[in-house]
């Protein structure tokens, strides 16, 4: 450990979070000792405690070996970094280590502080869509070395093997060939390659590569994107599921552990509210619904922001507005048992003293079992049992959106209004692909008609 007048920077073994390897990720740290605070930097490296114990001594495994030799190149680095500034402050060294592309070239090292980043703000399923992207990658260096497993324990242990992958690695013959991988021997959709070389094309541009290493772009390599159909309820299928009456089955805690009341109910009778709370919402998410607070609501109207758009659109904010209905306010007096929870949360789903993990896993909860109860209840209706292997929370937001175009006569601008979408956003026409099959059979039909009808 080197000391400083103003900072302190040494290794640090995060073992905060138990797992069944005992490895846990090693980070530096850094302390500014005015301002008492501490900030950690991912490393692409974990150990055990006992490893880590080792890395000070100086008889060193060939493999722990060569981390510490990568480590010492991170702290000599931070160093440098620290010692430059007339007055040491955690935000500027921050700013000026990020500003600096030489700390390393290597891709993993950078896509580790961008999980880190998203975890820190919060973002946990897009740093968990972060870490899935440079899981892949890693996956594929290591079948390109003859090393594969379908045991996860041992993939775990495999990835930790994958020292570094430098930028000018990643080259266009690199990409087809991991897209080949992937599609052909992984059997993984093109929407997944996409999904993460998007990540890994964010990494290249927050890092400033050099044109001549850029893989990506047109004459290059290009990331797959396939626009497939939103699936959705017809509105006849809606109707018929909101009238199915749930029969007996397995009950469930929906309540968050010592929320008072607990509410235990039946899980076709609470899938179906929840799906029918989403749809008279206007096809919100789960996540959205979870983050419904008193004190959004002004007498019959409900105010809120996007969680998709506060991030992506703080410059140009548009709130959505909501009416609450009888059914709404019904399934809200159901739910807080005629009395408001002390979190201030209108739905019993999270509460504020819950971390930013287990507020999703809570809603990935009530997901799942939105959509298991909704399967049971699509069985026993001969009208909705096609829907009994596919029908999920997710659909809630298309169907209410083939819902106000095919029944209620809405334009794409007043359905994209509803979803939350800019203005003459061509997502909003993704989210109508049902409707737009419903009318191309209903104008098909009519025109069938209309021709027999001439030929007699």
């Amino acid at each position: 450990m080197h000391i400083y007048q103003t900072y302190r920077i040494n290794f640090y073994l995060d073992a905060r979070r138990s797992n069944k390897q005992n490895v846990y990720p090693l980070k530096i740290r850094i302390k500014s000792v005015i301002e008492k605070k501490s900030k950690l930097y991912p490393t692409n490296f974990k150990l055990s405690q006992k490893d880590f114990d080792s890395l000070f001594s100086p008889n060193l495994k060939p493999e722990l070996k060569k981390i510490k030799v990568q480590m010492n190149h991170f702290e000599a680095h931070f160093e440098e970094v620290a010692s430059s500034m007339r007055i040491f402050s955690l935000n500027k060294f921050h700013q000026l280590v990020n500003k600096d592309k030489n700390i390393t070239e290597d891709v993993f090292y950078h896509f580790s502080l961008r999980i880190e980043e998203h975890k820190s703000n919060g973002r946990i399923k897009t740093a968990d869509a972060c870490q899935s992207a440079m899981n892949s990658i890693k996956d594929f260096l290591m079948y390109l070395k003859g090393f594969e497993s379908s045991c996860p324990d041992q993939k775990k242990e495999m990835r930790l093997k994958v020292a570094e992958l430098k930028f000018h690695d990643i080259t266009i013959k690199f990409l087809e060939n991991y897209e080949y991988w992937l599609t052909e021997i992984k059997k993984k959709s093109l929407n997944t390659v996409g999904a993460y070389l998007r990540e890994l094309r964010t990494v290249f541009n927050e890092n400033g590569i050099n044109a001549d290493f850029y893989p990506l772009g047109k004459k290059k390599y290009q990331i797959p994107k396939v626009i497939k159909p939103k699936t959705a309820l017809r509105p006849e299928e809606i109707i018929e599921l909101y009238h199915t009456k749930p029969i007996d089955s397995n009950t469930i805690l929906i309540t968050p552990r010592y929320t008072k009341p607990e509410i235990n109910l039946n899980i076709q009778e609470f899938a179906q509210d929840f799906w029918f709370i989403g749809f008279f919402l206007g096809g919100v998410n789960m996540e959205e619904v979870a983050r419904m607070k008193w004190e959004s609501i002004k007498g019959n109207e409900f105010t809120f922001f996007r969680t998709k758009t506060i991030r992506t659109r703080k410059a140009n904010l548009t709130p959505n507005y909501v009416f609450l209905n009888q059914i709404l306010w019904s399934f809200i007096d159901k739910y807080n048992h005629q009395k408001r929870f002390e979190s201030g949360y209108v739905f019993p789903i999270i509460t504020d003293d819950m971390t930013p993990k287990e507020k999703k896993n809570r809603v990935d909860f009530y997901c799942k079992n939105v959509r298991k109860g909704l399967r049971e209840l699509c069985q026993q209706n001969p009208n909705l049992i096609s829907w009994s292997d596919s029908i999920t929370y997710a659909i809630v937001r298309h169907s209410r959106a083939t819902f106000e175009s095919l029944i209620n006569g809405a334009s794409i601008e007043s359905i994209g209004e509803m979803l939350g979408h800019t203005p003459k956003s061509a997502e909003t026409s993704v989210y109508l692909q049902t409707a737009f099959r419903d009318k191309k059979r209903i104008n098909g039909n009519l025109l069938n008609d209309q021709f027999s009808k001439a030929l007699n």
